[in-house]
């Protein structure tokens, strides 16, 4: 029995610590398995990053990956971030990723591929800082008259936007923002002028009102002392000091011609309501101090010549701007040279009057040495008013019937095919302002225009008041009895190749406009024949 209990006793512990070991067992393994998950939530914490939404969009996903590894952090367009307020959004991330892209929840918008630099750093207007625990980047200068010192301001000029972007960029991944860049701020409203602060220098920039439809070329960052004219799109310098300087040029660039007529002009601004300007060429002044902000200059010799505006308003204050022009000889030129027109682009002429413009052009030395020209004229709605056709005459005229822009369009040819194109624009008032030039009357200029083709008999008969100012030879009537100008068939007070054309149909019978038969008889044999049409286009090509 003893023997028997000393077994018994035996197997029962054995029994006892085989239960004990399958039950430390178990405890092992439940223990594991809660040490790992305590392990995979302490690596989710992580390190927060931070976005400034400053686009306005709804929700905002964080993108991120690991170039070498090809790991992400979620697939497209990643982790919804959290919005902590103040336009703030927030995301508690992993270690391990060296590249981000924000987007707004795969709605279209985006940024570019980002470097990312860690947690606790906020990345605002396309460029990282360290995050304010108070929730809000550091504030951004101000905008003042002058770009603040050691700051890179660039500045954007337009009349119609009503927003306006600025992207900058200095290689694929080194931009200020992402598409279409960071909002610029308006400055001035009178002026339309944005400014943006960069953090740091861009050498490319990209202007545009929202997007691709609106947008400039890529651009070189021409940095300080320069503004962006997004109407016009060029570069012009842009003047801070108290009395400014600005869009100082003339209606034509360098190089020029002598005969060239150019119309400088400057556009001032100051705190004083009265601006004067004064205006030199090489030193010499040619238009003293006055309110007028403009000159015309007309280049009589070859040179290289410094164009100068000094201005002075009423508070003391003076600036003073410099061209450089060229002035060549266009007697060398193959290419014809566009020099003038009288009376000039942007004059004033009178409504219901007859407008004879008259061509100064030059070059063409090449062939027969013959400039032909073509005038196409638009009334204000933009309808074309003539038939165009090349002639020999350097004039043409047109009577405006609505008040407004009237158009031009003057094309130069030379023998050799060689176009030179210019618009002139006249404004059509039912009065003449007395500051502004008068316009030619339709005698001088058909006068001007064919002295050397009409023989001298026909001269004498040219109205003496022809020299009279606008509005007296405007009353007068265009049919006066005494007028005679010879080759004038259709009687619009010039001699053209379309004179020669009229006289044909009126002999083919075809001809149903104004007919003069006294100046279509050319010949004076008191006839109207092919004859008088022939003498017309020889005297105009100067053959005798």
């Amino acid at each position: 029995m003893k023997t028997l209990s000393k077994k018994a006793l035996g197997l029962l512990l054995s029994v006892l610590m085989l239960c004990t070991m399958m039950t430390v067992g178990c405890y092992s393994v439940i223990a594991a398995t809660t040490d790992t998950v305590s392990s995979a939530a302490t690596s989710v914490e992580g390190e927060t990053i931070y976005f400034k939404n400053t686009s306005g969009w709804s929700s905002v996903a964080c993108y991120m990956w690991n170039d070498s590894s090809k790991q992400n952090n979620a697939s497209w367009p990643g982790v919804a971030m959290t919005n902590e307020g103040n336009n703030i959004w927030s995301l508690n991330v992993k270690s391990g990723f060296d590249m981000i892209i924000f987007n707004n929840n795969n709605q279209g918008a985006q940024t570019d591929d980002i470097s990312y630099p860690g947690g606790a750093h906020i990345y605002e207007s396309g460029s990282w800082s360290d995050y304010n625990p108070a929730g809000t980047t550091a504030p951004q200068p101000q905008s003042t008259t002058a770009a603040p010192s050691g700051s890179f301001a660039v500045y954007c000029k337009s009349s119609k936007a009503t927003s306006m972007n600025c992207y900058m960029w200095n290689g694929s991944t080194d931009t200020n923002a992402g598409w279409p860049g960071a909002p610029m701020t308006k400055i001035d409203d009178q002026e339309g002028i944005w400014e943006y602060i960069a953090a740091k220098s861009f050498s490319k920039i990209i202007f545009n009102t929202g997007g691709d439809s609106d947008k400039t070329a890529d651009l070189d960052n021409k940095g300080d002392g320069y503004i962006y004219n997004f109407d016009s799109q060029k570069w012009e310098e842009y003047d801070q000091n108290p009395l400014q300087l600005r869009a100082f040029q003339g209606d034509i660039d360098s190089p020029q011609y002598i005969g060239s007529q150019i119309k400088f002009s400057v556009t001032g601004k100051s705190e004083s309501p009265v601006i004067e300007y004064q205006f030199s060429v090489d030193g010499s002044v040619v238009q003293s101090y006055s309110t007028s902000n403009s000159f015309v200059w007309n280049a009589t010799k070859v040179g290289t010549y410094k164009i100068t505006v000094d201005a002075k308003d009423g508070n003391g204050e003076t600036n003073q701007k410099t061209l450089t022009y060229e002035i060549k000889d266009p007697s060398n030129e193959t290419a014809p040279v566009f020099l003038s027109s009288d009376p000039a682009t942007n004059n004033q002429v009178l409504l219901n009057a007859t407008t004879n413009v008259k061509i100064n052009a030059a070059g063409g030395n090449t062939g027969t040495k013959l400039l032909f020209y073509k005038y196409v004229v638009k009334d204000p709605s933009g309808t074309q008013l003539n038939t165009a056709y090349y002639t020999l005459n350097n004039s043409y005229s047109f009577t405006p019937k609505t008040q407004g822009a009237y158009t031009v369009e003057v094309s130069v040819q030379g023998s050799d095919n060689q176009t030179v194109t210019r618009s002139v624009v006249y404004n059509a008032v039912s009065k003449l302002d007395p500051t502004t030039s008068t316009q030619k009357t339709t005698a001088t200029t058909a006068t001007t225009a064919t002295t050397a083709t009409v023989p001298t008999s026909s001269s004498a008969t040219t109205p003496t008041t022809a020299s009279t100012p606008t509005q007296t030879s405007s009353t007068q009537p265009s049919t006066t009895p005494v007028k005679i100008i010879l080759g004038d068939a259709d009687d619009n007070g010039i001699v053209n190749i379309r004179d020669a054309a009229v006289i044909q149909h009126y002999i083919n019978r075809s001809w149903t406009g104004a007919f003069n038969s006294k100046n279509a008889d050319y010949d004076g044999d008191g006839s109207i024949t092919i004859k008088d049409a022939t003498a017309i286009q020889t005297a105009l090509a100067g053959i005798k």
